[in-house]
């Protein structure tokens, strides 16, 4: 082989690898599953042949041998062709669009408002509030005026806000945070 022959080789064979480097490999994918698709249909046609050469009664049979050999290179090309997609499957990557990941956030804020509703709905947060003896500034609220009016010497005011400690538990753990000691009333003395 002469040196401009050579060269002209390696030049050839260093323009197919680029080719053959730059396609993608959904590309090579699909090129294979085409061929795989064009391969099978031909020796599907052969193996008819063969099928209908063989029910005659004079085969054929060089034709057969023929159609039979041109089937088993057909096969071979067909192995070889899914191997190619096999491997170029590997350079494949899935990938969730970009629509997908708002759709997530949106079904996730939606979760949490509904779970929210609920809590406030079924009156699960009063409930939580009072198993944590959570003392809420609302109740802080109705605490310091209750105490303020402890001050007072009316007996049915006193009796009110005894009866909201009896019936509020939260309500009672804050009087108790607000209140001085001296102001309890009846209840704390006898504790």
């Amino acid at each position: 082989m002469t040196f401009p022959n050579r060269l002209l080789a390696v030049a050839f064979l260093c323009g197919m690898i680029s080719a053959v480097g730059c396609v993608s490999s959904s590309e090579r994918i699909a090129h294979s599953t085409n061929q795989v698709r064009a391969l099978a249909t031909s020796s599907h046609d052969r193996f008819a042949t063969i099928g209908s050469e063989s029910v005659k009664p004079s085969p054929d049979l060089p034709r057969i041998t023929t159609e039979a050999e041109q089937g088993m290179k057909e096969q071979k090309a067909i192995l070889s062709l899914t191997d190619r997609i096999y491997i170029a499957l590997t350079g494949v990557e899935d990938e969730t669009p970009a629509w997908f990941r708002l759709v997530v956030w949106i079904c996730i804020a939606l979760s949490i408002v509904g779970v929210a509703f609920l809590v406030w709905h079924l009156g699960l947060g009063r409930f939580i509030s009072r198993w944590l003896a959570l003392v809420t500034p609302a109740e802080r609220g109705k605490a310091q005026m209750a105490c303020s009016l402890l001050s007072s010497d009316e007996h049915h005011i006193k009796e009110h806000i005894m009866a909201m400690r009896r019936d509020d538990p939260a309500f009672d753990r804050a009087f108790r945070q607000v209140a001085p000691l001296g102001k309890r009333g009846k209840q704390e003395k006898k504790k």
